[in-house]
């Protein structure tokens, strides 16, 4: 994947993908997936982040959304990120507008609804939603022009 090569090439990132992430976890050595609780049609439980960034200590799990997904899978995706504590961050990278200001809706209410969920909540991830950075900067402009009005909608 060209982004994982471009993050290596200028950062002091450590860069797992997705197959690195799953054979480390079979070995035992570290928790990179995390566990979607709500059904979402598709009978698979678990999440694997498609990039995994490490440095001294903080994870980030990077999301890059292409293909549409319903808004209950993205929510049970979200909120299992919200759940773990592998991750300090998770970044979804998001190509199309109507995408990401869904996402960004979502992500706004899953984060509400961990935070109230439970007596003693777990302080989860933050979850960012971005424009995709192989997209032009016309529709990285419009992705973030999505994002910002889905904000806006929660004002």
């Amino acid at each position: 994947m060209w982004l994982a090569s471009r993050i290596e090439r200028s950062t002091a990132l450590r860069v797992l993908s997705e197959r690195e992430c799953r054979h480390l976890q079979a070995r035992g050595e570290e928790r990179f997936s995390v566990d979607v609780e709500r059904s979402t049609g598709r009978g698979d439980r678990r999440r694997w982040p498609d990039l995994v960034l490490e440095k001294a200590g903080r994870r980030v799990a990077v999301e890059i959304e292409f293909a549409p997904k319903g808004s209950g899978r993205l929510g049970a995706i979200v909120d299992a990120y919200l759940q773990s504590i592998a991750f300090g961050e998770v970044r979804f990278l998001v190509s199309h507008p109507a995408t990401a200001r869904r996402l960004a809706r979502i992500v706004q209410a899953e984060t509400v609804s961990t935070q109230t969920r439970e007596l003693f909540p777990i302080r989860g991830p933050t979850v960012v939603v971005s424009p995709w950075t192989g997209a032009s900067a016309g529709e990285r402009a419009a992705v973030q022009l999505a994002i910002d009005r889905a904000a806006d909608d929660q004002r």
